[in-house]
């Protein structure tokens, strides 16, 4: 999730859209089964590729959400209604903080005056309903990098000759025991392609190769 002064983020996916003649209607799922409905402008809807099914996060600020603790059948125009019940409750000078569990862990904050908490009786474990208007809430999706995309290729073969008038003839053997050897394996893998492991070699050379080598690696036959 990016990083925002929103106190409330919420991470899901578009389960119903619909267009209308001026705004869209985006209805976002979130994983716990909440649902949030937002108001975006077609143009918005377009450039963010809101469909059903994208992954997208809603945005609302707390000082827009609402509580109320006794709708009976009133009826709102507000198009998120969450019911639930409070968690904490923060007091300060003005206005206090309220966060209302609304489910699976979802929760929602508000901000509300702190005569209006008074009022309304609030307390940790009330029950209360919070709601916001869908044009409060804020829709976005990530941008996601390109995916890896791999291209098949032959393996890239690399040969190793020591000289037979090499002046330094045993430290390029030690140098080969190393580069052959579990430790020198694990190096290239970590470095580089994935190395031939035993090292191959044809049978003519094998002839030919040191013999505290022959042990290091593996001779095939070559055809011409």
């Amino acid at each position: 999730m990016m990083k925002t002064n929103a106190r409330n983020q919420f991470m899901g996916t578009v389960s119903a859209y619909k267009t209308g003649a001026v705004n869209d209607e985006v209805e976002i799922t979130l994983a716990s089964g909440v649902r949030i409905v937002a108001v975006v402008t077609r143009e918005s809807g377009e450039s963010l590729g809101l469909k059903v099914g994208a992954k997208a996060f809603a945005l609302v600020k707390a000082s827009s959400v609402v509580l109320a603790t006794d709708l009976k059948s009133a009826k709102l125009s507000a198009r998120n209604q969450l019911e639930g019940k409070i968690t904490t409750l923060t007091h300060g000078a003005v206005n206090a903080e309220v966060v209302v569990n609304v489910g699976s862990g979802v929760t929602v904050a508000a901000v509300v005056a702190k005569t209006s908490a008074q009022s309304l009786g609030l307390a940790v474990g009330g029950h209360v309903t919070a709601f916001f208007k869908a044009s409060s809430v804020i829709l976005g999706t990530m941008k996601h990098s390109a995916p890896a995309v791999r291209v098949p290729a032959s393996r890239v073969v690399w040969g190793l000759t020591i000289m037979k008038n090499a002046p330094n003839e045993a430290n390029a053997i030690k140098f080969l025991k190393l580069l052959f050897s579990g430790q020198g394996t694990a190096i290239q893998q970590s470095t580089g392609p994935e190395p031939i492991a035993p090292p191959v070699v044809s049978r003519e050379d094998y002839r030919e190769l040191p013999s505290a080598l022959r042990a290091l690696v593996r001779p095939v036959h070559t055809t011409h």
